[in-house]
């Protein structure tokens, strides 16, 4: 049994404090399925390009980030990897209780988006 002192409790608990995230987080996949596509996996994953209405839709979503620039100290990114082996974007929304991140494939790039 291990016995904490009153100044390693304190300094354990504010440990964990700070890795606890201040707002409620979710992280969401999004992909263009075309028309005729919707039984069809090897079609959908070769997509290059969305329709407009699934521009208007992602743009909708939230702000587009680009992974590579995120501090993850800062901006939950949900488990994405940076390096782009899931995508060179993402599209974030935050308000004061809820940050949702949507990483998306790369069909994304093609579409014409506002950076923030």
């Amino acid at each position: 049994m291990c016995v904490l002192t009153k100044i390693d409790y304190e300094i354990c608990f504010f440990q964990l404090l700070d890795l606890i995230q201040p707002f409620e987080t979710h992280k969401i996949g999004v992909v263009y399925v075309g028309m005729g596509q919707a039984h069809v996996e090897t079609a959908i994953l070769q997509n290059k390009y969305g329709s407009s209405r699934y521009r208007d839709f992602l743009q909708g979503l939230g702000n587009l980030i680009k992974l590579r620039e995120v501090d993850p100290q800062k901006t939950f990114i949900g488990g994405l990897s940076r390096d782009g082996n899931d995508g060179e974007f993402a599209t974030i929304w935050q308000d004061d209780v809820m940050q949702v991140i949507k990483g998306f494939i790369k069909i994304v790039l093609y579409c014409h988006f506002r950076i923030y």
